[in-house]
C-alpha cells in the first residue's frame, strides 16, 4: 500500500489540529469501539486503504469481531449493530460524503504538486463524523 502523503511535511499544522480533534472525539464519552466503526466507515466512503487497514487493526485490537467489521460497508441490511451503532454510522455517511472524490483523484492531484491544499480529505471527514456523533449520541446510551 503506497504512502499517500508524509502530512508531518506537507501540513503539520493540519496533523496537529487532526490529533487535537482525536483527543476531543476520545474525550468526549463515545466508546472507544463506535469511535473505530465510525473512522472505518468514513475511511471506507473515502476510499483509504491505508485508513481503512488502521481502523480495521485497531478495531480488532479492541477486541472487534471480524463479523462485522466485514458487515461494516452493507451495515444497514445486518443484523450485527445495535441501535446506537445504526444511529452512529447513519450519521457518520451523512456528513462524510466529499462529493465522490476517491483516493486515486486525491492522488492525481497530489501528483501535481497541490498537496496542501487536499492534504486532509480523510482525516477531517472521519473527526467531523466523530465529532457530530459525539454531540448527537451523548443522550443516546446504552
Amino acid at each position: 500500500m503506497p504512502a499517500r502523503l508524509d502530512y508531518n511535511v506537507v501540513a503539520p499544522q493540519g496533523l496537529r489540529a487532526m490529533r487535537a480533534l482525536d483527543q476531543y472525539v476520545r474525550k468526549s464519552g463515545l466508546e472507544p469501539g463506535l469511535i473505530e466503526f465510525v473512522k472505518l466507515r468514513a475511511s471506507l466512503m473515502n476510499g483509504c486503504a491505508y485508513c481503512v487497514d488502521l481502523h480495521a487493526r485497531e478495531a480488532r485490537a479492541q477486541g472487534e469481531t471480524e463479523r462485522r467489521l466485514f458487515a461494516v460497508p452493507v451495515w444497514p441490511e445486518t443484523p450485527f449493530f445495535t441501535p446506537r451503532e445504526r444511529a452512529a454510522l447513519a450519521w457518520t455517511e451523512a456528513v462524510t460524503q466529499i462529493g465522490g472524490v476517491r483516493s486515486t483523484r486525491v492522488l492525481g492531484v497530489h501528483s501535481q504538486g497541490r498537496d496542501q491544499g487536499v492534504s486532509g480529505t480523510c482525516g477531517p471527514a472521519k473527526e467531523k463524523a466523530l465529532i457530530s456523533d459525539a454531540h448527537h449520541l451523548r443522550g443516546v446510551r446504552r
